[in-house]
């Protein structure tokens, strides 16, 4: 922890343990991680996920990760309810979202549904 105080902003992973509370009263802007379009194989919260029947539509080969639904809504629902809100009862002061450039897969991939997947990213 004592490295991230010299920092005025730090993005980590929502699982570590770390005292997000005590880094914030230290001057660090403390943000949660937050993979919003792919899950990787070790994400902490794959099995939750699954278990919730949320569509997995591919691959990106470079990390090996599934590419998500994003137009599910129990993927919506999982991301808002279940992780963003853990999160922010871990203290963290927002969340830093990515893999959203990955939804140009999922566009490519399934052409009819570009519009979709494009709005409720966004949304």
């Amino acid at each position: 922890m004592a490295i991230l105080q010299t920092f005025d902003l730090a993005i980590v992973s929502p699982h570590v343990s770390l005292d997000v509370a005590e880094l914030q009263k230290k001057g660090t802007r403390t943000l949660a991680y937050l993979s919003i379009v792919e899950m990787a194989p070790d994400a902490h919260y794959r099995a939750d996920a699954l278990k919730r029947n949320i569509p997995l539509l591919g691959k990106n080969p470079v990390w090996n990760s599934d590419l998500v639904d994003v137009a599910s809504p129990a993927w919506q629902k999982f991301i808002v309810e279940t992780l963003a809100a853990d999160y922010m009862q871990k203290g963290f002061a927002g969340f830093f979202l990515d893999t959203a450039e990955s939804v140009e897969w999922l566009a490519e991939k399934y052409p009819a549904r570009e519009a979709a997947f494009r709005t409720q990213l966004i949304r």
